[in-house]
């Protein structure tokens, strides 16, 4: 409506503004206004994000997917510490169990437990159970 109301004023202004160089800055002022009433939405619209982000929240809708969505972080885990760490498909194993992220790998030379937690830490921002084994 506002809009409306601003090029049916526009028009008006336009039309009894005598010609001469007074015609081009009442232009100038008309498209400034126009351009006003077009970003007055935008400006609400910047209001109300930080209040949205302020009330975002993510759920779990139920046990499985929670479950689900763990087991496919612990599958990109293990995935990333077969690389990092140039393990073998069956050097390190990397499970949900229902409560926390587990990981067992094949003891070797040089590998530390806290180089791997730090690790996991670092690059998913999770705090795994790790164990070697022989």
């Amino acid at each position: 409506m506002s809009l409306i109301a601003v090029s049916a004023s526009s028009a008006l202004i336009d039309s009894f503004t005598p010609d001469g160089g007074m015609k081009k800055y009442m232009r100038y002022l008309v498209s400034l206004l126009i351009l006003l009433v077009l970003l007055t939405p935008i400006k609400g619209l910047i209001g109300i994000i930080p209040s949205l982000a302020a009330n975002a929240e993510f759920s779990y809708d139920s046990v499985e997917v929670f479950a689900s969505a763990n087991s496919i972080v612990a599958k990109h885990i293990e995935g990333a510490l077969k690389e990092k760490f140039s393990l073998k498909g069956d050097e390190v194993n990397v499970r949900y169990n229902g409560e926390a992220i587990v990981v067992n790998v094949k003891k070797r030379i040089g590998l530390i437990e806290s180089d791997f937690r730090d690790y996991i830490a670092a690059n998913f921002g999770v705090l795994a159970e790790v164990s070697f084994y022989e």
